[in-house]
């Protein structure tokens, strides 16, 4: 069969510790994820339901066409550049990437 590169999510749990500063730092994150490929498959304020174990308060799950991708827009300017926004906005759990399987 023809191989397919396998995409990746970026899974990111976290709970809102600033709601003001947290409208301000979602639509720059979103314009830092398209500029740099990625999509973002779950909103935050989608429902998290547990199933087994503690679910987090929130989740937001972003695609990405290569684990390199990924990898990239983490290291990348743009994503350092929100950090401080970030930090001030949200606490972050976990944040992870998965690679799916081909």
């Amino acid at each position: 069969g023809e191989y397919i590169m396998p995409k990746a999510h970026t899974i990111v749990e976290y709970e809102v510790i600033n709601a003001a500063s947290q409208a301000e730092h979602v639509p720059k994150l979103q314009a830092a994820l398209a500029k740099a490929g990625g999509r973002s498959l779950v909103t935050p304020g989608g429902k998290v339901t547990s199933v087994d174990g503690a679910a987090p308060t929130t989740v937001n799950i972003i695609e990405w066409e290569s684990l390199a991708q990924a990898i990239a827009f983490r290291e990348s300017a743009a994503f350092k550049e929100l950090a401080p926004l970030r930090e001030k906005s949200i606490r972050i759990t976990r944040r992870y990437i998965v690679e799916s399987g081909n």
